[in-house]
């Protein structure tokens, strides 16, 4: 009984450990795409006036 309790609470704490990093790789994910929106539009407002 303590063993299966063991076992459940270190799969929870996987668990946990993957939705972190997913969080994780999801946040830095769209701070590139914020960054990359961000350079288009700066482009886009450079030369805009040459068009």
């Amino acid at each position: 009984m303590v063993g299966n309790t063991a076992d459940h609470i270190n799969h929870n704490v996987d668990l946990a450990r993957l939705l972190l990093k997913f969080t994780h790789s999801l946040t830095r994910l769209s701070d590139n795409i914020g960054h990359l929106l961000d350079r288009a539009n700066h482009r886009s407002i450079f030369t805009s006036p040459f068009l």
